[in-house]
């Protein structure tokens, strides 16, 4: 592959294989995306994410009184496509306040 680009005001003609150019282009895309892959903030893991089940049981209420809970904002539920997850610390919380 020959590359010679002598400035940005011209636009310079050359040959190249299909694979340069790919790598060219991954090679510009990953320098770009780089830095902001860096500075994403860290997944949680679903093991921080409870269900719907998951609370009642540990809560031993209901399905019905877990939701009208989440309504009247006892406990904060996050909805997530459509399913509800809760976060463990956040349950964790609420349960030493109805113990």
């Amino acid at each position: 592959m020959q590359k010679e680009i002598e400035s940005k005001d011209k636009i310079v003609l050359f040959s190249m294989s299909i694979e340069d150019l790919k790598n060219e282009i991954s090679e510009s895309i990953l320098k770009k995306i780089a830095p902001l892959i860096n500075n994403l903030p860290p997944i949680q893991s679903n093991m921080d994410l409870l269900t719907r089940k998951e609370v009642s049981k540990l809560f031993g209420v209901s399905l019905v009184t877990l939701n009208a809970w989440n309504k009247s904002g006892k406990i904060i539920g996050y909805k997530i496509n459509t399913r509800v997850r809760y976060k463990r610390s956040e349950i964790e919380k609420s349960l030493e306040k109805f113990n």
